[in-house]
């Protein structure tokens, strides 16, 4: 096999490391780099299937917890809009929300206090990136 060839050529310029708690390989000349890199700042919305989230077949997509995952339809709130919940929001590079849009209604399920007002600022950049002013809606638990 080609990849497993490639992979054993490499040898010694690979290092071990753990994605979430996955066994995974870097270069070693990589490794100091990814060492001292500052954790993220700022706000990102994240789609489903977002690299970050997904950096190999092995998914690390943390779930969402269970009073947001699983939240019963009720007065205004569908299935389908629960289901769409499948993006995350990042604050800091920590995930704190689920999110979803529907041509220009983001629905956004927090999993527990979030900066509304930083969360707020990214929606307008989201809103001017995509040409139109977004209507939000939070399900609060």
């Amino acid at each position: 096999d080609d990849a497993a060839e490639t992979w054993r050529r490499l040898g010694d310029e690979l290092v071990p490391v753990s994605v979430a708690g996955h066994a995974r390989s870097l270069l070693a000349a990589d490794e100091p780099a990814l060492r001292s890199a500052a954790p993220g700042e700022g706000v990102r919305f994240l789609p489903l299937f977002d690299p970050w989230l997904y950096p190999d077949p092995a998914p690390v997509v943390p779930a969402a917890p269970p009073r947001v995952a699983g939240r019963e339809p009720g007065p205004g709130i569908s299935r389908r809009l629960l289901n769409s919940l499948a993006g995350r929001v990042l604050v800091d590079g920590a995930v704190v929300a689920s999110w979803g849009r529907a041509d220009a209604r983001l629905t956004i399920a927090p999993w527990g206090d979030v900066d509304r007002v930083r969360i707020g600022e990214e929606i307008e950049v989201l809103g001017t990136t995509l040409g139109r002013a977004l209507t939000v809606r939070w399900l609060d638990p």
